[in-house]
C-alpha cells in the first residue's frame, strides 16, 4: 500500500523539494526583518500587517469552498474581518457585539438575495459565512488583543515562533517520517 509521499513523488522530485525548502528558508529570511518591524511598531502598520494577512486567509478559506461549488460571501467576509480588526485594535472588545452583529445582519441580507435571486445552496453558503468570518476574523483578531496588552511585545514574541516552529517541525518530521494522508482531499501532502 502506497504511503503518503506516493501523491507527491509524481509531482517533485527530491532535488526539487530540497530546493523548494531552500526558497523557503531564503524568503523567511529575507521577511523576517520586516515582520519584526511591523510587529514591534505595534501601532496603525500593525494593524494593517494583521489585517492583510487575516484578509488573506479569509479570501483562502472562501477559495476551499468556492471550488467545491458553494458561494460564501467573500467581500462581506474581508470587510467584515478588517472591521472587527480595526475594533479590536481601537476599543479592544467593546465593539465585537457591534461588528459581529452587522456581519451577521449583511450576511444574511447577501444569502437571502442570492436565494430569491434562485440560489438554493444559500442557506449553506450563509453558515460558511458566517463560520469563516468567526473563524478567521474573531479569532485572528486576538492577535491584534495580544498585542496590545502591557507586555504584549513579548508575549507575541513568545507565541508567533512558537506556532512557527511547531510548524515547521511538524512538516519536517512529517516528511522524514510520514507514512499515511492526514486529509487527502484537503491537503493532500500533509502525512502523518
Amino acid at each position: 500500500m502506497p504511503g503518503a509521499n506516493a501523491v507527491t513523488d509524481g509531482y517533485l522530485t527530491r532535488s526539487q523539494q530540497a530546493d523548494m525548502l531552500r526558497e523557503r528558508v531564503a524568503v523567511i529570511s529575507l521577511l523576517f526583518p520586516l515582520v519584526f518591524w511591523v510587529i514591534a511598531d505595534g501601532g496603525w502598520l500593525f494593524w494593517g500587517g494583521i489585517t492583510l494577512v487575516l484578509g488573506l486567509a479569509v479570501s483562502e478559506y472562501a477559495g476551499l469552498y468556492r471550488r467545491s461549488g458553494h458561494e460564501p460571501a467573500t467581500p462581506l467576509m474581508v470587510v467584515g474581518v478588517a472591521g472587527l480588526a480595526l475594533a479590536r485594535f481601537q476599543t479592544g472588545f467593546r465593539l465585537d457585539p457591534l461588528v459581529v452583529g452587522a456581519v451577521c445582519l449583511a450576511a444574511t441580507t447577501w444569502h437571502m438575495v442570492a436565494f430569491e435571486r434562485g440560489w438554493e445552496g444559500s442557506g449553506i453558503d450563509l453558515a460558511l459565512t458566517l463560520a469563516g468570518f468567526l473563524y478567521v476574523g474573531w479569532l485572528g483578531s486576538y492577535l491584534i488583543a495580544l498585542r496590545l496588552l502591557p507586555e504584549g511585545l513579548w508575549w507575541f514574541l513568545v507565541a508567533i515562533p512558537s506556532i512557527w516552529i511547531a510548524d515547521s517541525a511538524a512538516y519536517l518530521f512529517g516528511k522524514w517520517l510520514g507514512r499515511h494522508a492526514l486529509a487527502p482531499r484537503l491537503s493532500p501532502k500533509k502525512s502523518w
